[in-house]
């Protein structure tokens, strides 16, 4: 090993700091603004900053850093949006019927009435809620029920198309059956002519 190889590998063991890579020292950027800053320079000619003083640091100045204000602003209530709507509007979209449909006469049923007077009935479950009605819709006709039963005076003879609506307060359509069809049939009184006595 050469004389110049010796002295460099002597130089690593005596004083490792001179082959030591730099180390990176802070910034007064990354001081906050307001607080003492001292300035010095390493055995390396590096030069460090720190929040604390020796005897070959020099104190220096770091501006505070800016900052952005906004004027306060009031934030309104948060308010759900089910709780903003009118209380009917809610009672109605909460409410549902398990069932409604027309249970008397049956669907294609044929009816013998002398007088045409014709009895309609409907199942609701649950029954009606409060403020909630029912309607039977009778040939497009609608004709509001006392509970869940209905009857029609004279009735033609013939199909008749009849279904059960629940409207709610504001008469507005919640729920509708399916519609049932049936046929009335009454006897006719049938007049001799004047001259059959003659």
């Amino acid at each position: 090993m050469t004389r110049y190889g010796c002295l460099v590998i002597l130089l690593m063991v005596v004083s490792p700091a001179l082959f030591a890579a730099p180390t990176a020292t802070p910034t007064p950027a990354a001081v906050t603004g307001g607080s003492k800053v001292y300035k010095s320079t390493g055995p390396n000619g590096e030069v460090i900053y720190s929040d604390q003083p020796d005897k070959h640091s020099q104190e220096i100045e770091v501006p505070s850093s800016d900052t952005n204000t906004f004027p306060a602003t009031s934030v309104p209530p948060f308010t759900p949006y089910e709780a903003s709507r009118p209380r009917g509007e809610m009672e109605t979209r909460r409410f549902s019927y398990e069932e409604l449909k027309i249970t008397k006469p049956s669907n294609e049923e044929t009816l013998w009435v002398d007088s045409g007077d014709v009895t309609l009935q409907a199942s609701v479950k649950p029954g009606l809620n409060s403020g909630h009605s029912l309607y039977f819709v009778i040939d497009d006709k609608a004709i509001a029920a006392n509970g869940t039963s209905l009857t029609v005076p004279n009735l033609d003879r013939g199909s008749h198309t009849v279904s059960a609506e629940i409207r709610d307060a504001q008469s507005s359509v919640i729920e509708t059956s399916p519609p049932v069809i049936f046929y009335l049939r009454r006897p006719t009184i049938k007049t001799a002519p004047d001259n059959a006595h003659q």
